[in-house]
């Protein structure tokens, strides 16, 4: 029996023809390794490989620790805590322990007084200033309690009766004589413990004697 060729075996093939492979194809076909088209992907893979954007984070368990951490959003409560709500737009209210804001009434005050004033009293002259004023009347004086004027001196009765004691501060007791413009020292009378001394010379014009008789110094 004889073949017969027919012209359209001859063509080169097609994806839609048969015909004979060119030697470019063959070397294609060549080339392909075996089960090149065989691909399964993986069911994981490390997370190195994906690249991070803005939209699109890791988030790591510090993170996630810190996230569930935080305080609730719930407002407090007489018996859990909580976020404090917002002022009720007035600026005189308070926000009291059973959580609520309240305004700033007398009553929600407490340790006050039951009366206003607490006690009777004035703010007239009868007051001496803590700056500036003067001190009228009688200054009574508790026994045996000093009271220090100034930086250098104590005044007292020290129990001893009848007297009105001084005491230096930082030096022997003692009194001193000052003229009216506060600017020359006349006299000062100093205790050093055996005798007083006088800055300057004491006149006495006349002695009286225990018995009566008085003797004139001149």
């Amino acid at each position: 029996m004889q073949n017969v060729v027919n012209a359209q075996d001859w063509r080169v093939v097609t994806d839609s023809l048969k015909g004979y492979m060119t030697p470019e194809l063959k070397k294609k076909l060549d080339g392909i390794a075996a089960g090149a088209n065989n691909y399964i992907h993986p069911s994981t893979h490390p997370a190195s490989m994906i690249t991070q954007d803005t939209t699109h984070r890791f988030v790591t368990d510090t993170e996630k620790t810190t996230w569930n951490g935080k305080a609730s959003t719930a407002v407090v409560s007489t018996t859990a805590n909580g976020l404090m709500p917002k002022r009720d737009g007035s600026a005189t209210s308070i926000f009291t322990g059973d959580g609520v804001w309240k305004s700033l009434a007398w009553n929600l005050i407490t340790g006050k007084p039951s009366t206003f004033a607490p006690s009777a009293h004035n703010h007239d002259g009868s007051y001496l200033k803590l700056s500036g004023g003067s001190l009228t009347g009688a200054l009574n004086l508790a026994n045996g309690i000093w009271n220090k004027i100034g930086d250098d001196v104590y005044i007292g009765d020290s129990n001893q009766a009848g007297c009105l004691c001084i005491k230096g501060v930082n030096a022997d007791s003692g009194i001193a004589f000052v003229n009216k413009d506060n600017t020359v020292q006349i006299a000062k009378l100093t205790y050093a413990g055996v005798e007083i001394i006088s800055s300057v010379n004491i006149k006495v014009p006349k002695i009286v004697f225990s018995n009566g008789s008085e003797l004139w110094i001149e």
